[in-house]
């Protein structure tokens, strides 16, 4: 099996960059990063289902992003993302535009 978030190579600011556009339709700084209808393709179809490794149901959209807005994830209600294997993490709020990206220390 493959596991594609177990293996990504990014900084932090690259993360963050990513969220960004995410937390603003697509664009950040003024730049277009993907294209609304990629957006909405990307952030459309949300689906939920029991995750068996936490025991709890989860949501997540077309895109592969979970979406937080379960029992589950309360302190993160609203947000949208994903946590990697190895302790990155690209998420973003939905009503106040607010992104995060975190990467390891050593990736530059």
């Amino acid at each position: 099996r493959q596991a594609p978030s177990a293996n990504g190579h990014a900084s932090a600011f690259a993360l963050a960059k990513v969220a960004s556009a995410m937390a603003n339709g697509g664009t950040t700084h003024g730049a277009r990063l993907l294209s609304q209808e990629t957006y909405d393709l990307a952030t459309g179809n949300v689906v939920e289902k029991e995750d068996k490794s936490l025991m709890a149901k989860t949501k997540f959209n077309r895109g592969g992003w979970c979406v937080f807005d379960t029992k589950f994830a309360y302190y993160r209600h609203g947000s949208i993302g994903w946590f990697g294997i190895g302790g990155s993490a690209l998420q973003w709020h939905r009503q106040d535009n607010s992104p995060t990206g975190l990467g390891p220390p050593l990736c530059t």
